[in-house]
């Protein structure tokens, strides 16, 4: 740490009311009008950017939940016992049941391949991981640089450029959702045109 800076307070002050002899008679200001009872907290330069203990522990919560994903993406099996790396699958070694929208129709629904193309991207298999799903190591990437950002955030107190968490998840959420179905329609194509 810089020496003459301090440490993220817990709480920041609140702003003193002025006293009332300093408020010009006669001419309205806003002062006339704001009760500095309820006035808005006056934030010091750099306290913008101090995260709560709250706030602190969901970042390192949330990036000991992803590097776990990693891991459990690491740990998993994503070829086949001749070596070939695989399509899809990949997730029944979770013992979570096929894929039952392609076994009855035939195609790969969204997320079909994802969960091998995530363990393809951790064994260092990138155009295998892009052949299954294209999605998957963009995610990867995603979450890797996401973990090491939430993680450093929660250590240091530093917001480190966070957006609010609202604004976060609806990133999060609507940057998924095109990323899966943008991947989705693109792999359509190919199988339609007798591609992949």
């Amino acid at each position: 740490m810089q020496q003459g800076r301090e440490a993220c307070p817990n709480a920041l002050p609140a702003s003193q009311p002025l006293p009332s002899d300093d408020i010009t008679v006669g001419r309205a200001t806003p002062l006339d009008v704001v009760n500095m009872a309820t006035a808005p907290r006056v934030i010091p330069i750099g306290a913008g950017d101090c995260l709560q203990k709250l706030e602190r522990l969901g970042l390192v919560l949330l990036a000991s939940m992803l590097v776990a994903v990693l891991g459990i993406a690491r740990w998993l099996n994503p070829y086949e016992a001749n070596g070939r790396p695989r399509q899809y699958g990949t997730h029944e070694q979770l013992g979570l049941p096929p894929c039952a929208f392609q076994r009855s129709t035939g195609i790969p629904c969204p997320t079909c391949g994802l969960t091998t193309s995530f363990s393809l991207c951790l064994h260092g298999d990138w155009w295998a991981a892009w052949q299954a799903n294209p999605a998957g190591p963009v995610m990867v990437s995603a979450t890797a640089l996401s973990s090491v950002w939430f993680l450093a955030a929660g250590l240091t107190g530093r917001r480190l450029s966070l957006p609010t968490w609202h604004w976060l998840t609806t990133l999060a959420a609507y940057g998924l959702l095109l990323l899966v179905l943008g991947s989705w329609t693109a792999r359509l194509f190919w199988i339609f045109r007798g591609g992949l």
